[in-house]
């Protein structure tokens, strides 16, 4: 395919992992930019499809029909989001080397954006591209190509919100990101800190739910246990001081980082990698221990509850449209 025609294609970006991480991460498709979603609600709606599967021993099409349709005169490029399900991506992708036999002008992305999935599982797969938004990927696998993380303000990037809330903790239960919760709630509330909280499939241990029931007594929590894509950035925006509390150990999950620089907050993260990012300002943005009984210091305190006038200087290199227009620029180097 030459340079014109990978300017002209069609994406189509098979992306399997939620409606909700594909609307903070990609936004909206735009046919007219040339990029459509197939999302993962396609596979979720399909159970007679699986029976029939399991029935007839004949593989499942899990390519949308829309997605399937092909026009000698146009070229596409097919992106499969790897992480996740993995026999159903291979199922897709040996449906799309399928279709890549009888149409020429089709190239395959693999994109993978979880810090802890393995490549391996691909070995005899090709790709006519592989990207990653995690830099220690590039350390283990070749052919690797790194594209920052792609993130959607839905149309939020430069509007001015009032301050609702002193900060702000969105996230998936893990045991260890409860107790960080937990722990910081603990504190938040001697100093008069006020922590909204959504933290989606909350299970306490014991101990837990002891801590949880004494925080019950003076407030709600969490606040909420799921918060939609629009919800969840305009609450950014109300909020001065966003938690980037990880859900592993040692590990740099950085959405919040992304929306604090994008919004201009101030943001408490608990990994040093954070310093690595352009945007970084050691004046906004402190690395924190959370689960250590005394990090809520007076003097973060103070730096919490101050309202600051913050300019990141971001532009906008993050919305999924110019994560597409390099992917496009990637495969015409290639």
């Amino acid at each position: 395919m030459n340079s014109e025609e990978i300017d002209n294609a069609m994406i189509r970006h098979i992306n399997l992992s939620g409606d909700m991480y594909s609307r903070l991460v990609f936004g909206e498709e735009n046919e007219r930019k040339k990029y459509l979603f197939q999302k993962h609600a396609y596979i979720e709606k399909r159970p007679l499809v699986r029976w029939l599967e399991k029935i007839e021993k004949k593989e499942a099409n899990y390519i949308m029909p829309s997605f399937r349709k092909l026009d000698r005169n146009k070229s596409y490029i097919y992106i499969v989001s790897l992480w996740g399900g993995v026999d159903e991506r291979k199922a897709i992708l040996r449906r799309l080397y399928e279709m890549k036999k009888k149409h020429g002008n089709i190239l395959i992305v693999g994109y993978w954006g979880d810090p802890g999935f393995n490549l391996d599982v691909y070995d005899g797969y090709d790709f006519d591209l592989l990207v990653t938004s995690q830099e220690p990927h590039m350390k283990r696998w070749k052919n690797l190509n790194y594209l920052h993380f792609p993130v959607a303000s839905l149309g939020l990037l430069g509007e001015k919100s009032e301050e609702k809330y002193d900060c702000f903790s969105i996230g998936t239960h893990t045991e260890l990101r409860l107790e960080k919760i937990i722990n910081s709630e603990e504190q938040f509330h001697k100093d008069s800190i006020d922590c909204y909280y959504c933290i989606a499939g909350m299970r306490p241990n014991e101990q837990q739910e002891k801590r949880i029931n004494r925080i019950r007594r003076y407030r709600e929590f969490p606040n909420r246990d799921f918060m939609s894509p629009d919800e969840t950035l305009l609450l950014c925006t109300q909020t001065r001081v966003l938690l980037n509390i990880s859900r592993l150990p040692n590990a740099y999950e950085a959405s919040p980082s992304f929306y604090a620089i994008m919004f201009n907050k101030k943001l408490l993260i608990d990994s040093d990698e954070i310093k690595k990012n352009p945007y970084y300002d050691s004046r906004y943005m402190k690395v924190v221990d959370f689960t250590k009984k005394g990090w809520l210091t007076p003097e973060l305190t103070q730096w919490i509850k101050k309202p600051e006038n913050i300019d990141y200087g971001y532009k906008g290199e993050w919305e999924a449209s110019v994560f597409y227009d390099n992917v496009r620029a990637l495969l015409k180097a290639n």
